[in-house]
């Protein structure tokens, strides 16, 4: 990808999906700096959580998902952007709690949830995560089991999507893509057995 091109140029591209991996690589190449420097300014190096490691790893992450979301329109560059977004990721990450099951961008706040079936309060966590486990389970793309027992196969850390990639021979953003479209589709099923409150 030629050092040409504009900030915009690439961000337009992943959202295109045109030469994502050569866009995203640029991305990363002249903004990680500022993720970086952010995380390592908001999350102090002796942080037991272990959150300044797991945002670290998943840079590659956070600056594919600043640039779908980045809006030129604004008028704000793409370092403040992505500036800002690794402040609320570092936010996010250092308040973190257990009564949430945490996947991507989507939260359950099992205090908000009810089940419309006869499943007692206590049991909902582990009734959502044994409901999510059998979607992917029986999905009919191999892929998706690969990539959500490889991400979320530790209890607090999450597996970088850089090594996710190698194993599947996928790019990041191919494996980030596909990931998150099984989400939803995942979450419609799963929410359809819940009701939200709140």
């Amino acid at each position: 990808m030629s050092p040409d091109f504009t900030d915009k140029q690439l961000t337009d591209n992943l959202k295109l999906d045109k030469n994502t991996e050569e866009s995203l690589q640029e991305l990363v190449n002249r903004h990680s700096g500022i993720f970086l420097d952010i995380v390592t300014s908001y999350i102090p190096a002796n942080s037991t959580s272990g959150c300044r490691e797991d945002l670290i790893n998943d840079l590659e992450f956070y600056v594919y998902n600043a640039g779908l979301k980045f809006d030129h329109t604004k008028k704000t560059k793409f370092s403040t952007f992505l500036g800002n977004e690794a402040k609320w990721a570092c936010l996010n990450a250092s308040t973190k709690n257990k009564k949430y099951v945490e996947i991507n961008d989507n939260t359950f706040d099992f205090e908000k949830v009810k089940c419309t079936s006869q499943i007692q309060n206590i049991n909902f966590q582990e009734e959502i995560l044994k409901s999510f486990k059998e979607e992917v389970d029986k999905h009919p793309d191999p892929r998706i089991k690969k990539i959500f027992s490889m991400r979320y196969s530790g209890q607090r850390k999450l597996t970088p999507w850089r090594k996710i990639s190698r194993e599947l021979n996928l790019s990041i953003q191919g494996c980030i893509n596909i990931h998150n479209s099984a989400l939803k589709f995942l979450s419609k099923n799963i929410k359809s057995k819940y009701e939200i409150i709140g």
